[in-house]
């Protein structure tokens, strides 16, 4: 080695400057990342590389895939600048700017690109501490050595010798180094001043290989600031940390750490201002930038670059400094101290600060402090660069606390935020995709000058006016809103695009629209057809013309139905055709016609039809203003009947008898009134005056006319008065109608009932087909049928059951279409004709709604009130009616269900049932409920419970087992779990940067206690009275109460207690007469009981002792520790492995010569009674003696004050202060003798077992023997190099060592003599494709080798079953066993084969090395190219070949 002392692996910032080493730089980088590869321009980025122009790299993929366009080997740098470059496939490609073509990213993060000495290299970059710049100027700042050898500088970037030095920064040799070459260089002084005057002085010894110390001619200020070379190879100086190197320098005096050698030139050169002066006050006696320097213009000193440790002061009207010289012109001000680093007064009214670039003024403060930036490019101006968060801080004049700050904001950089000083919050975030303001707007509003446009269309935005806001598009008003409401011009569409006034809809179909009718009426519009805009034939309508006049269109052919009653029963139907149907859940209701006012009329008309299309009416009408009813019709009325009436007549002789005289005409009449001449008349007169036909036989009761209507007037006798009642001759009655042509037509109401608690009823009967039209009740305009009520009948063969229709016409002309059903079960459906008959089993569902069209099944509930009330939907239960219910009954539900394809099974349900809490009870002033949420799992068809909200507030979520739980009453707000073996918990979800968060409160804090999880840095935080207590970070430590696990040991952050005051862990144990009374703590690893008390630390509080074990000793003694109560300690150890240290005390102190260490041993006052101690010798390390003393009683302070008896030095020799005995107590002189009659044996052994290795000289007498006895090896050590061993099968060497032959002599120019490798083995050949990879498998593949030295000697077979692919390409053969040197000259093989369908290839060359097992061989140049695979014959072909190689 050519170096004495250790050489620095790196600089510092002082004047001897270690440069980085160039011999090796590699560049790692994310190969996947787009952001550092470059598709569109061919480039990789990475900030400050060190690469040069023309440089050789050689890139790897680092365990990823390769970059597109490139693959792993060797390529020559393009540098593009300081942060970019490119990669060219040759030196000539790079020198014309020819790129490889990177067509796209890699994946893998370990993307490599390296540059080394390679025997090509010879341009390298300077830089210090890993990468910095050196800021070097000329080759003359520089001293390099290679190998020992001080370089000679040039100042030429082209030198003939040595190196140079270009205005880049890059260090040119002039031979390129290769691999192996030991590379160090150093700049002479920081920024290297050197002045013309400068006297560098030079001190020469001679060393005598004794002397170290050496008077120097100077003083340097310190070891660094001389350059001391032995023969010409450089000597490293001691560190300043005190790492011993090869010199060191204090004052005058150089002091080297071992003699130079004898006659051994020795050369020490000042480096600096070695003295200088220059007179005038100028530079004197300065030497390594001490002193305050001041330059004056009569000097003329002239500085490369200059750095001044005192006060610099230029007394010219101009100082110019121009830094053109380096890499990139600059000039750098540096400054460590704790006042201003930079500061420039200006006492005049001028500007302060002039920045130009050129003769263009770019930055400028003037006088005030006004600062201006003038940038001409587009997007140009101030650029802030930061690690995180770089911003600019805005605060009032001479205070240093920001009020604002404006910056980027999070670590990604990607948003710009201005925040407030005070708590560094941010209150406005810009970024790509928003802009976010934080904090309430009434703290702070946003300002705007009555308009927010859109973008590039200003025809689109929001005007603002006092107390109003419009919104516009297409520049068009579409909504205003001001303090009193809001105002929508044109169509409004909820949840589509309207094409009415009011469209609302779910996706797909309408559900409602307000518009108007073409006369311009309005209407509303319930809509269920497919289309959903409105425009089909199946809707109904709500319709108020301009003329007053309100209708109801069912424009499809079905009934209008009315309901009533929380059970949806229908009460009157009108179908398609206008029949109407009544129905009465009561005896004594029915159909009720009531005048609604004051001296009105009500009136009841039946109307029939003749075949010629004649029209008939009968009407009833109820008069207020006479108090009575008035029957009329266009036609004659009829009462049918066989039975006599009397009226005032006890014995009647007609069916109706009026009056006290029997009737003499001859003709017995039913009802016979009037006299034989003139106007028949029938009066009743009376109280209340009636018509009674009282039916005694199987007739009928009958009312006659002869071809005439009957009519019933309202009118005095003598006055024909006013027709109320028709019965026409076509039998149609007419109530307030003269012509009814229906059976029955009343104008006016109809009221069917009486006041008395009696049922009435309106029957339509027949007896009819199942499945057919009993009877409707029609709703008829004047343009035809627009409702009806039908009578279905239904399957039953009695006849018994059927439904009931309600039907509503979409417009005139049109059939009725059904809306609504009432069926035989109860049910009542919407949309279709028939119910599903189960749904979740036997639940059929008694009110159906169903249609095809989104939305069309929806039920909405709405109230118009200016109150806080609602609406209500009720689901209710009640035993027996309404009678009190129990414990467990189900109030209600809401099942969600799905279709089977054959029926609907329950997916959910939401129900509420009585929960009777402990103590509690079911009254009509207490019914305590629960709120049940169900759900179906997988493989389930009906739900089951999974969340409960029970009567107090508390939540149960885990089903019936969770339920029936218990919890902690301090715990039972929220239960989340079940018995069965499955896993629960709580999933707070946030960003990958935010915080989840539990927070504990109470009326007085809301945050009194907090649990949180930092997703950005993986930490744990339970926090106390708003502080954090305990952290847990993302590498598993505990941290208590401390500010940083940082503090902490990296040995031992699981668990870190910290705090300003007394800090401590308390093990507490209340068991007070118990035996196991222990407080303990365990060491483990693994799952198993047993590995987890691996390690124990305990007290037993019975016992009072403190005991420690290791490696499962427990309890016990066999590998343990033990501290009594009275201060005794106990150490146990049962090795595992022979030479096991039981016990190791180490000092850590840095012990100077002469300091002792060790064990004193006292009595019970304090005398100490012996000593064993190690005594440090010299400043090496391990450098010391033990010791052993005895005392006959002395009372002393130190080691050294106990007689010595025996020291064991530190070189191995030892020495006993007295006699010494081996065998025997009495020795009878100094020294060691070991005697027997036999035979003798001087044994070196570790431990007392020779297994553990023994060194034994032994004599019987006859034979002198040195060896082992055990089964070990005897190692030959050098100055403690270990040169060769004895083993079981020889003498082995290490490696570099082996059997020197030089003594024999050799022929000329033989450099190395040593047999120092030897090497047997076998590999596997393979055939390698060069172009592209293919499937290729073996009958046979067998390789041996023998390494002799550096040299392989090899021998191969293959034989080929089978080739895929590609044959049609030349062929390697891959596998060799050892790296082969970088030379074609130095590899060389031979083959013959056997069954080739084409020519043999006989001789193979070196083609490549990649990596060991990848060595190729190819056909040489004649035959590469028709050397091919087609020429394997696949079934037999066989080659067998052998040669050598040169391996590095």
């Amino acid at each position: 080695m050519p170096y004495l002392g250790q050489a620095p692996t790196k600089g510092d910032e002082n004047n001897f400057k270690i440069l980085d080493n160039i011999s090796s730089y590699t560049l790692t980088f994310d190969g996947s990342d787009a952001a550092v590869v470059s598709a569109a321009n061919d480039t990789i980025t990475s900030l400050s590389h060190r690469f040069v122009q023309g440089q050789r790299v050689t890139y790897n993929k680092g365990g990823g895939t390769v970059i597109t366009g490139l693959s792993d080997g060797v390529y020559y740098i393009i540098k593009h600048d300081h942060n970019t470059i490119k990669l060219a496939t040759s030196a000539s490609n790079a020198t014309n700017g020819v790129a490889v073509n990177i067509t796209g990213v890699g994946a893998g993060s370990s993307h490599t690109l390296n540059v080394a000495f390679d025997g090509v290299n010879t341009k390298f970059k300077a830089t210090h501490t890993n990468g910095q710049k050196a800021n070097i100027t000329r080759s003359a700042q520089l001293v390099i050595s290679i190998n020992g050898v001080i370089q000679q500088p040039h100042d030429s970037a082209t030198p003939s010798t040595g190196f140079g030095f270009d205005l880049d920064g890059t260090i040119v040799f002039s031979q390129a180094p290769v691999a192996g070459d030991v590379y160090w260089a150093h700049v002479l002084t920081n920024n290297n001043v050197t002045f013309d005057i400068s006297d560098n002085h030079i001190d020469r010894f001679t060393g005598n290989a004794s002397t170290t110390a050496f008077n120097l001619s100077k003083s340097p200020p310190d070891n660094r600031n001389v350059l001391v070379t032995i023969d010409g190879v450089v000597q490293y100086p001691n560190d300043p940390d005190g790492t011993v190197r090869a010199y060191n320098v204090v004052e005058n005096v150089l002091t080297f750490t071992s003699a130079p050698a004898a006659g051994a030139e020795i050369q020490v050169r000042h480096i600096g201002f070695a003295g200088a002066t220059s007179g005038g006050g100028g530079v004197t006696n300065f030497y390594g930038r001490t002193g305050s320097v001041v330059l004056k213009n009569t000097d003329n000193i002239v500085a490369n670059n200059a750095e001044f440790a005192g006060n610099l002061t230029v007394n010219g009207t101009m100082t110019t400094l121009d830094t053109k010289l380096t890499e990139v012109d600059q000039l750098e001000v540096a400054a460590n101290n704790t006042t201003v680093g930079v500061a420039i007064t200006q006492s005049g009214s001028g500007d302060i600060l002039n920045l130009y670039d050129g003769s263009t003024e770019r930055f400028s403060v003037a006088d005030g402090g006004v600062t201006s930036l003038k940038a001409t490019g587009d997007y140009q101006g101030l650029l802030i660069n930061g690690n995180i968060c770089p911003t600019v801080r805005f605060a009032t004049f001479n205070n240093t606390t920001p009020l604002w700050k404006a910056g980027l904001s999070g670590n990604t950089g990607d948003t710009f935020a201005i925040s407030d000083g005070a708590t560094s919050n941010d209150r406005l975030t810009v970024n790509a995709t928003h802009t976010t303001i934080n904090g309430y707007l009434n703290t702070g509003s946003i300002s705007l000058d009555t308009k927010l446009y859109h973008t590039g269309d200003t025809n689109n935005f929001i005007e603002f006016g006092t107390d109003i806001q419009y919104f516009y598009t297409n520049n068009s008003e579409r909504v205003k809103i001001t303090n009193t409401g809001a105002k929508v011009t044109g169509k409004l569409g909820v949840g589509v695009d309207p094409v009415e006034y009011l469209d609302i809809r779910t996706t797909g179909s309408a559900t409602a629209l307000v518009g108007s009718t073409n006369a311009g009426g309005a209407y509303f519009k319930l809509d269920g057809d497919s289309n959903g805009d409105g425009s089909g034939s199946d809707y109904a309508r709500l319709v108020h013309d301009t003329s007053g006049v309100f209708y109801i269109d069912n424009f499809k052919t079905a009934n209008i139905s009315f309901r009533n009653t929380s059970s949806l029963i229908e009460r009157l139907r009108i179908d398609n055709l206008g029949h109407t149907t009544i129905y009465s859940g009561a005896h004594d209701k029915g159909l009720d016609l009531l005048a609604t006012a004051n001296s009105r009329e009500t009136k009841f008309r039946i109307q029939g039809k003749a075949s010629d299309g004649t029209e008939h009416n009968f009407y009833f009408n109820a008069k207020a203003s006479g108090n009575r009813l008035d029957m009329s019709g266009t036609g004659p009325m009829c009462f049918i009947g066989t039975q006599n009436v009397g009226v005032q007549n006890t014995n009647p002789t007609s069916p109706l008898h009026v009056g006290g005289s029997a009737n003499n005409s001859g003709v017995k009449a039913t009802l016979f009134v009037g006299a034989a001449t003139g106007d028949g008349m029938f009066h009743l007169r009376g109280d209340s005056p009636t018509v009674f036909f009282d039916k005694s036989g199987s007739g009928y009761a009958k009312i006659l006319t002869d071809q005439a209507d009957l009519s019933i007037s309202n009118g005095i006798l003598g006055n024909t008065g006013t027709e109320l009642v028709r019965i026409t001759t076509g039998g149609n009655l007419g109530i307030g109608i003269t012509n009814p042509d229906e059976r029955l037509q009343v104008i006016g109401d109809v009221k069917i009932g009486s006041p008395v608690n009696t049922a009435r009823n309106l029957i339509i009967s027949a007896d009819r087909a199942a499945n057919t039209d009993l009877g409707n009740i029609i709703a008829k305009n004047s343009g035809g049928n627009i409702g009806a009520i039908s009578f279905n009948t239904g399957t039953r063969s009695q006849k018994d059951d059927g439904s009931i229709d309600f039907r509503t016409s979409p417009h005139s002309g049109q059939p009725l279409l059904r809306v609504m059903r009432l069926t035989t079960g109860r049910q009542m459906i919407f949309g279709i004709t028939e119910a599903h008959s189960t749904v979740l089993g036997s639940y059929g569902p008694k009110v159906q709604i169903e249609a095809t069209d989104v939305g069309g099944s929806s039920l909405f509930l709405n109230r118009d009130g200016n109150d806080h009330g609602g609406c209500y939907l009720f689901l209710g239960h009640g035993r027996g009616g309404n009678g009190l219910v129990q414990d467990g009954d189900n109030l209600g539900n809401l099942m969600f269900v799905g279709g089977t394809g054959s029926n609907f099974r329950g997916a959910a349900n939401i129900s509420c049932a009585v929960d009777v809490p402990s103590g509690g009870s079911v009254s009509a002033s207490s019914m305590p409920g629960a709120l049940i949420f169900s759900t179906s799992n997988n493989n389930q068809n009906s739900p089951v419970e999974a969340m409960r909200i029970r009567p107090d507030g508390r939540i149960v979520i885990g089903g019936s087992s969770a339920v029936s739980f218990t919890p902690h009453a301090n715990a039972d707000e929220l239960v989340i779990g079940a018995t069965s073996n499955a896993n629960r918990g709580i999933t707070i979800l946030t960003g990958t940067n935010n915080r989840g968060c539990l927070y504990f409160a109470d009326t007085n804090d809301d945050n009194a206690g907090q649990i949180d999880y930092n997703q950005g840095n993986h930490y744990m935080t339970f926090s106390t009275n708003g502080e954090g207590r305990v952290v847990i970070d993302n590498a598993g430590n505990l941290i208590i109460d401390a500010t940083s696990v940082g503090n902490a040991s990296t040995y031992a952050r699981n668990i870190v207690i910290s705090g300003s005051s007394n800090n401590g862990m308390t093990i507490h144990t209340t068991d007070t007469s118990g035996v196991n009374r222990k407080c303990c703590i365990f060491f483990g690893d693994g799952t198993s009981v047993p590995d987890m008390a691996t390690g124990m630390l305990f007290y037993d509080h019975n016992g009072d002792y403190l005991h420690m074990s290791a490696n499962g000793g427990g309890t016990g003694f066999a590998r343990s520790a033990r501290l009594n109560s009275d201060g005794t300690f106990r150490l146990d150890s049962t090795p595992s492995a022979v030479n096991s240290i039981s016990l190791r005390i180490q000092s850590h102190k840095t012990r100077t010569v002469n300091d002792n260490n060790g064990i004193a041993f006292f009595d019970e006052v304090n005398h100490t009674q012996a000593a064993i101690f190690v005594s440090k010798q010299s400043t090496s390390a391990g450098t010391s003696d033990l010791v052993f003393s005895t005392s006959s009683g002395q009372v002393v302070s130190t080691l050294q004050g106990i007689p010595e008896r025996m020291r064991i030095k530190s070189d191995g020799t030892s020495y006993v202060l007295g006699d010494f005995g081996v065998g025997t107590n009495s020795p009878q002189s100094a020294g060691l003798t070991v005697e027997n009659s036999s035979e003798a044996r001087l044994r070196v052994r570790a431990g007392s077992n020779a297994s553990n290795g023994e060194v034994a000289l032994r004599a019987d007498g006859g034979n002198t023997q040195l060896g082992t006895w055990s089964d070990h090896d005897l190692k030959l050590v050098r100055n403690t190099t270990e040169v060769a061993s004895l083993n079981a099968n020889g003498i082995a060497f290490p490696s570099g060592k082996g059997i020197d032959f030089s003594a024999s002599g050799g022929a000329g120019g033989v450099a190395n003599h040593l047999l120092d490798d030897y090497e047997e083995g076998t590999w596997t050949p393979s055939f390698y494709p060069l172009s592209s990879n293919i499937p290729i498998t073996y009958t046979t593949r067998e390789g041996k080798y023998t390494k002799i030295g550096n040299v392989v000697y090899w021998h191969l077979k293959i034989q080929v079953s089978n080739i895929t692919g590609n044959r049609n390409q030349a062929f390697g053969i891959s596998g060799f066993p050892h790296n082969i040197t970088n030379s074609q000259a130095q590899a060389s093989g031979n083959f013959y084969g056997e069954t080739w369908d084409g020519e043999i290839p006989t001789t193979l060359k070196y083609f490549g090395n990649v990596n060991r097992g990848q060595l190729y061989y190819y056909a040489d140049a004649m035959k590469y190219y028709s050397s091919s695979m087609l020429d394997i014959n696949v079934s037999s072909s066989m080659l067998i070949g052998s040669g050598f190689y040169y391996t590095s």
